[in-house]
């Protein structure tokens, strides 16, 4: 298990970059694409309110950051399979997100508001499934500690604009819980970097 922590995203991420170009396994997914891999790694962001988009990234990337921000907190799924904010706020026939804020502001240091996007009848067997598995909110003096769990992450492709749409998650639910922002906690199982993206990734670090 592995785990990095810094005060700010663009800090971290270069890092995370680093880490498993250097130190990952080289790993064969099931659409039969080469990766290279770190199991279980953990990392933290501190102050997630004041972070930023690292400055490596392309302007496409940062760009799709930007207009899909809110994919955590929209329960509109679009043209999509399945969309974060679609799983969290109406596939299962509530609003989980509301749920877990009338939980935290009826018992602030409640340990049951926790919010899943993995439906077993139907992402058993289909092709486009989640990769955030499950999302975690825990106040501990007036502080809002967010924590995800992802059960395959692209690193490279992927984190930034995941992490930018859980940091408005993260925000959604302190602002209704009269809470302050804490850390952002993310648990990737399979942290990965595709093999079409090394030569770039290498620029990163």
């Amino acid at each position: 298990m592995l785990n990095l922590k810094s005060k700010y995203f663009e800090n971290l991420w270069p890092s995370i970059i680093k880490r498993i170009m250097e130190k990952g396994e080289i790993v064969q997914d099931e659409r039969g694409q080469n990766t290279r891999e770190i199991l279980n790694f953990i990392w933290s962001v501190s102050n997630p309110e004041s972070s930023c988009l690292p400055i490596g990234m392309n302007p496409t990337a940062r760009r799709i950051c930007f207009e899909d921000q809110n994919q955590m907190i929209n329960p509109d799924k679009g043209e999509f399979v399945y969309r974060y904010g679609n799983r969290l706020r109406e596939h299962f026939g509530m609003d989980q997100i509301g749920v877990a804020i009338d939980r935290l502001n009826k018992c602030r240091e409640s340990r049951r508001a926790i919010s899943v996007t993995w439906n077993p009848t139907i992402d058993t067997i289909i092709e486009e499934v989640p990769c955030m598995i499950l999302v975690d909110f825990k106040i501990r003096k007036d502080i809002l500690h967010t924590t995800a769990l992802w059960r395959s992450h692209d690193a490279f492709g992927a984190i930034p604009a995941n992490f930018w749409a859980l940091k408005q998650l993260h925000y959604l639910v302190a602002k209704n819980t009269h809470s302050k922002m804490g850390p952002i906690t993310v648990h990737s199982i399979s942290a990965h970097i595709y093999e079409h993206d090394w030569d770039e990734a290498e620029k990163i670090i």
